[in-house]
């Protein structure tokens, strides 16, 4: 079972760690990877207060994944050229969130380092 890291908005910069969603444990290595570099995005969107959004948008975000898998369709493809859009749009169903270049650009490249776009 793979971690990811979330950071918390208290004093000293603590972070949470915290098990892969149990609905993707099942997906291919590649898929729990991405789960992961999404979840971790999403964590450091997402404000304390946000913890509610947070779970609900990881729910989504899963389920699209299995859904992506079960269609045969690749990390790559199911990201796009911008895996952060994707996310956005999952986190705009829960919350306003704010956006940062910095963060997009992280998540762009935990998706890259997975591996290419196929098709």
């Amino acid at each position: 079972m793979s971690i990811i890291e979330s950071p918390r908005s208290t004093a000293g910069d603590v972070r949470e760690q915290r098990p892969t969603d149990p609905a993707v444990d099942h997906l291919p290595t590649d898929f729990r990877a991405a789960f992961d570099a999404f979840a971790a995005y999403l964590a450091q969107c997402l404000d304390v207060s946000g913890e509610r959004a947070l779970g609900a948008t990881l729910d989504d975000l899963a389920a699209c994944l299995e859904q992506a898998h079960a269609d045969g369709r690749s990390v790559g493809e199911f990201a796009g050229d911008d895996p952060a859009a994707v996310v956005d749009a999952l986190r705009a169903h829960h919350t306003a969130g704010r956006e940062s270049a910095r963060l997009r650009a992280e998540l762009r490249r935990a998706i890259d380092a997975i591996g290419p776009a196929d098709g």
